[in-house]
């Protein structure tokens, strides 16, 4: 299920990735978000260090599909237009992939998923499928010892494993990671942790139904963004289509991304023509 992109291996620089499109200035939005019961966050990056980038797919995903691809392009772009080059990216497939299941088993097999999920939502997190494998395929890849900082941006089904992860490599002694969840089910955030959980979900009156399939209830206790995405839940992260403004699902999504997660120099790499940093990223606490 740990299968590494091709952009890199934890560890090691990534050298390869495209240029994003320029980020729309939705800063009044992010000052909002930075700002914690703690005081300002830190962001990923903070004295240098590695930065390793788990995308955790939820059910129904083929990884010859390539999902995350161009997202994990993208992210190591900007992180290079930032100056930072120690970057890793792999993707995660817990609740296994659609790839070898045969045409005629597909439904039942998605129904399997189905559970695996649902259970995970309301079991303890160190008892749960999806956490346990995201967090064994962190654990073998990157050393404790290291101190990177982690990033787990789960989608779907896959955000509920990352979150439950994430306690997991805390209980390790790993660094609070960061969790971004793109259109996943709402699930409890333990307040201590509402600094370091993003949550991303279709706008809209209804937005993604997928997102109101656990504890709806609850949703004040993640902070949640609203992107007008096209074409549903399954098109998180496509590059097709594009709205009226030429931009596409894959870049809104990781421009929002990109705000919750990126180092406080980012917004100037991205945002050259306004001659300085943006004031949502001069709040930002980098030590």
């Amino acid at each position: 299920m740990n299968t590494e992109s091709q952009i890199g291996t934890p560890g090691e620089p990534v050298d390869g990735g495209w240029i994003p499109e320029s980020p729309a200035p939705l800063r009044d939005q992010a000052d909002r978000l930075l700002w914690t019961e703690a005081g300002p966050r830190e962001r990923t990056g903070a004295g240098r260090r590695p930065i390793h980038v788990f995308f955790v797919a939820g059910i129904g995903t083929w990884q010859a599909g390539n999902m995350f691809g161009r997202a994990m392009e993208d992210l190591c772009a900007r992180y290079r237009t930032a100056g930072i080059e120690r970057v890793s990216t792999a993707d995660l497939y817990p609740y296994g992939t659609m790839d070898e299941v045969p045409k005629e088993k597909a439904r039942s097999y998605l129904y399997k998923q189905v559970w695996e999920v649902g259970k995970d939502l309301y079991k303890r997190y160190d008892r749960t499928r999806g956490g346990q494998a995201v967090h064994r395929a962190v654990a073998e890849s990157c050393p404790r010892e290291e101190g990177a900082d982690l990033v787990l941006i789960g989608h779907s089904g896959g955000g509920v494993a990352a979150y439950n992860a994430a306690l997991l490599l805390a209980d390790d002694g790993y660094p609070l990671p960061w969790v971004v969840q793109v259109g996943s089910p709402y699930r409890p955030v333990r307040r201590s942790w509402r600094s370091r959980v993003f949550h991303l979900r279709q706008a809209g009156r209804i937005g993604d139904w997928v997102t109101w399939s656990g504890w709806p209830f609850l949703r004040r206790f993640a902070r949640a963004v609203d992107v007008p995405i096209l074409g549903g839940h399954p098109f998180y992260f496509s590059d097709q289509p594009k709205d009226g403004d030429g931009r596409s699902n894959l870049i809104k999504v990781m421009d929002q991304i990109w705000m919750w997660i990126g180092p406080g120099d980012a917004a100037e790499a991205l945002h050259p023509e306004d001659g300085g940093e943006p004031s949502f990223g001069k709040q930002i606490g980098r030590g």
